[in-house]
C-alpha cells in the first residue's frame, strides 16, 4: 500500500504505475530502493512530464540509496517502473503533498 501523505513517501511495487502521484513541485532529499527480489530489477522516478529524475538497477536483496545535496527539484512525481521492492522518497524540509 502506498503512503503518500507522510515524509517519506512510501511506494511499493504493487502500487507503482505510470499514473502521476502528484503534480505539485517538490524537492527530493533522499531516495531509498529496498527489497528488490531479483538482480537487475529497476526503479524509475520521473516528473509529471516524464523526465527521468532518478533511475536505479539493483542486485538482489540490496539497497540503493541516493542523497541529493542540494535537493533534487521535481515538477510533480510519478513512478512508472518499480519491478519489486519499495521506494522511500524523503522530501526536503517541510515539503508535503
Amino acid at each position: 500500500m502506498a503512503v503518500l501523505t507522510s515524509n517519506p513517501l512510501i511506494i511499493e511495487s504493487a502500487d507503482a504505475s505510470p499514473n502521476t502521484i502528484t503534480t505539485k513541485p517538490l524537492q527530493i532529499q533522499t531516495i531509498r530502493f529496498i527489497g528488490a527480489t531479483t538482480a537487475g530489477h529497476q526503479a524509475v522516478v520521473q516528473d509529471q512530464n516524464g523526465k527521468v529524475k532518478w533511475d536505479s538497477k539493483v542486485l538482489a536483496n540490496t539497497t540503493d540509496q541516493t542523497h541529493f545535496d542540494p535537493p533534487l527539484f521535481s515538477d510533480g512525481l510519478k513512478v512508472p517502473t518499480l519491478a519489486s521492492g519499495t521506494l522511500y522518497i524523503y522530501l526536503f524540509g517541510s515539503n508535503k503533498l
